[in-house]
């Protein structure tokens, strides 16, 4: 897959750079403009648009930006290979069992 374009949430966020997907969020509550933001701000895809002022223009321009810039490909297959590394197991651990 080459890109998703999702609400902006914590899990779905993560799941589509672990893919390697660019990305793109819609946000419409809590914390989906902040992950909007980190998106944008990491380069994995453009800032996305706010639930409320979706129109087809702009949603139009937006995915053909996020189709259209390979960088944010390139971004999100980095930051796939450095999420394929992370190893919290001892960590996780001993939070739980603490």
């Amino acid at each position: 897959m080459y890109a998703t374009v999702h609400h902006g949430g914590a899990g779905t966020v993560h799941s589509s750079l672990k893919a390697g997907c660019a990305t793109m969020a819609i946000p419409h509550a809590v914390d989906q403009p902040m992950w909007d933001e980190i998106i944008a701000e990491s380069g994995a895809g453009p800032r996305g648009i706010y639930c409320a002022k979706l129109k087809y223009e702009n949603l139009k321009s937006k995915l053909l930006d996020l189709w259209n810039t390979p960088s944010y490909k390139a971004k999100a297959r980095e930051i796939a290979a450095w999420m394929a590394n992370e190893d919290f197991c001892d960590e996780l651990y001993n939070f739980i069992i603490g």
